[in-house]
């Protein structure tokens, strides 16, 4: 809040409209006879505000502040909302500048029309309720269709088999650099997904053979793995 003063002395919040109670008084003092000049200086208002309150007064016929409709969102429209909420869905870390173009080339709006980074970020934020979160990945090759089937064949396959003896093998790399992003927009309390393939440079990797109970052997390799060593560490995990 922002308290300012006015020519006469009195304190008045910057942005916000005058009580209706003081409106009123405005209209009771109006007909006792006083004249414009002296109600503002009895109130300590302007009297650019007792001409609104009264011609306000003779037009509706009520003390109330009249209440202004929502400007037409001529530029931010349900297409083009509708349009954003796509490709944040499809690609959660789109940039603001990257929707623009897409709005340009989908022909959704008119170059002219086209809205700016701000107004596509406060969009985001505003009407479709997303928020800033770190993006969990997908691998890419996860999704083909090949893999979906013989992943589906070995979840199959190990169904029936005793828990105790079913051991996974498992590698995780320190990834030094990497050019994916990490964040993007999601509606509120909802993850944000997004499935592309990783780019990284690994500077040490770690192979793990682990069970429902625990991992039950493991090794440290400098670089990423290779054929070779993966033979040593099933050798030694025997």
């Amino acid at each position: 809040m922002q308290l300012c003063r006015n020519q006469d002395g009195k304190l008045y919040d910057n942005g916000r409209n005058y009580p209706n109670l003081l409106r009123e008084e405005v209209l009771d003092l109006n007909h006792d006879g006083m004249s414009q000049r002296a109600i503002a200086r009895e109130l300590k208002t302007s009297r650019c505000f007792i001409q609104n309150v009264l011609a306000d007064y003779d037009h509706t016929g009520s003390s109330l502040q009249h209440l202004r409709d929502p400007p037409e969102r001529r530029i931010m429209n349900p297409e083009v909302i509708s349009c954003i909420e796509t490709e944040k869905l499809m690609k959660p870390s789109v940039y603001a500048r990257e929707l623009q173009d897409r709005l340009l080339l989908d022909g959704v709006v008119h170059p002219l029309d086209l809205p700016s980074k701000s107004a596509i970020s406060k969009c985001i934020r505003q009407d479709l309720y997303m928020t800033k979160k770190k993006i969990q990945q997908i691998p890419s090759e996860s999704q083909r269709i090949d893999n979906i089937h013989r992943r589906n064949e070995f979840l199959e396959a190990i169904s029936d088999l005793e828990p105790g003896t079913v051991h996974c093998f498992d590698e995780g790399s320190v990834v030094k650099t990497t050019c994916n992003r990490k964040y993007g927009n999601a509606p509120r309390g909802e993850p944000a997904f997004e499935i592309q393939r990783y780019a990284s440079s690994a500077t040490y990797t770690i192979n793990l053979l682990h069970s429902p109970f625990g991992v039950d052997f493991m090794n440290v390799l400098e670089g990423p793995s290779n054929g070779q060593e993966l033979l040593l560490f099933f050798r030694g995990s025997s």
